[in-house]
Formats: structure tokens, C-alpha cells, sequence
């Protein structure tokens, strides 16, 4: 369970922060641009996408730890690793709008599958969940964002990410009093987390702002926004 944890934090991404630079501007190549997968879901990962996805993601030489920390779940996996892959590509590469979103909504299509053919409390739900909230976020797809949110706290309560990423989107949103409910609910259960620390320190002092957001924003829940 000490492993699961880990994952949750981040740790599946340790090989790729060392190489991320080197990823990042083979991403931004035009032949690479060029060359992003928008007409089939390729099983194949090359060297460079693994770089950036969890160690699971790499068939051909996975641990067999993790058979045991997924359990039969990991048949699956492949799914959940394509839509990592989608997302790395719509913010890495540099791509007409309409392509990007493309990538959003079918790292969505794949994350669902993940979701729909998994056991509900397969370890690696509550980081699925949040993945799918962040690609909805990026559509500006705010409620089914914020339905994915939910799904990850209420499966792992003291999941700071779950609280943090929608929680930015309220303060960009100048919606204070809502991210700061959200953040403090997740500081009750997570009370040493630095990331929702983090949060609540952007939040003004003096209260609410005086002009509301831009227009056709809405918070999580589309709602007025506050004056």
C-alpha cells in the first residue's frame, strides 16, 4: 500500500522530470507536431512518450510489483497510459486548437474505459479520476470536471490534487469563497500538504472582487460569479 501511495504523489513521473527537457523539445519539433496520433490509438509507446509515463506504462520491461499493486486491473492499463500520452501531447506540442482537443476528449474516451472496466476501488482510481477532471477542465467542461473531483475525494479523502486543480480554476475564476471552502476541506484531511497551502495563500484578504470574471466562464458548477 506504501507503493500506491507513492504513486499518488507523483513518484510515477521520477524518470520523467530527468528527461522531461529533452521530451519536451522533441515534442515541439515540427515533425513531431506533424506527427501526433489523431487518427488511431497506437498500443506502441516509443522511447521518448514513456519518458513521460508512469513505469506500468512500459509492457516489455514492468516490474512485476506492480501485477500486485493493480491486480487484475492492469490488463487495462494500456488504456489509461494512451490517455496520459494524449494529454502530454495537447500540452506539449504545438497544435491547432481543434487538434488539441481532440486529444482532451479522447484522453476522456480513455480514462471512461479505464473507469467503466476497472474494480471501483482498483488503487489507481482516485489519480484516474483527476486525470479526467483535468482534460475536462481544459475543455472548459466545468461540471463533469468537477464530477470527476468528486468521484477522487470521495474515493481518497486526503487527496490534495482533487482539491488543488479545480481549486485553481475557482481563483482564476475569482471565485474565492468556493476554492476557499474547497481548500480548507481538503486541508482537514491532508493538513500538512504543502500544494493546498500553496492555494490558499493566493486568495485575496480584503474579500470578494468587485468586477466579476470574464464572461462565458462560470465556476465548476456554472454558477453567477461572486461581486
Amino acid at each position: 500500500m506504501k507503493l500506491a501511495e507513492k504513486s499518488m504523489s507523483g513518484i510515477f513521473f521520477k524518470t520523467g522530470l530527468v528527461v522531461a527537457g529533452l521530451v519536451i523539445a522533441q515534442l515541439h519539433t515540427p515533425s513531431h507536431a506533424q506527427g501526433v496520433d489523431l487518427g488511431q490509438r497506437r498500443t506502441q509507446f516509443t522511447p521518448g512518450e514513456l519518458s513521460l509515463l508512469p513505469p506500468y506504462c512500459d509492457t516489455k520491461h514492468r516490474d512485476a510489483k506492480w501485477n500486485s499493486v493493480i491486480g487484475s486491473d492492469i490488463r487495462h492499463m494500456h488504456h489509461y497510459c494512451r490517455g496520459l500520452r494524449d494529454m502530454n501531447y495537447a500540452r506539449m506540442t504545438p497544435l491547432p486548437a481543434n487538434q488539441r482537443n481532440f486529444l482532451w476528449e479522447r484522453s476522456i474516451t480513455e480514462f471512461t474505459y479505464m473507469i467503466r472496466r476497472s474494480r471501483p476501488d482498483m488503487v489507481l482510481m482516485p489519480e484516474v479520476y483527476v486525470k479526467m477532471g483535468e482534460a475536462h477542465l481544459h475543455l472548459n467542461q466545468f461540471i463533469d470536471a468537477e464530477a470527476a473531483f468528486s468521484n477522487a475525494r470521495n474515493l481518497k479523502p486526503d487527496y490534495a490534487t482533487a482539491y488543488v486543480l479545480p481549486a485553481e480554476k475557482l481563483i482564476d475564476l475569482k471565485l474565492y469563497t468556493r476554492a476557499r471552502d474547497l481548500l480548507e476541506t481538503g486541508l482537514r484531511h491532508a493538513p500538512n500538504d504543502k500544494s493546498i497551502q500553496a492555494q490558499l495563500a493566493r486568495l485575496p484578504k480584503g474579500g470578494e472582487p468587485s468586477s466579476p470574471p470574464p464572461e462565458k466562464t462560470g465556476d465548476l458548477a456554472s454558477p453567477t460569479p461572486e461581486n
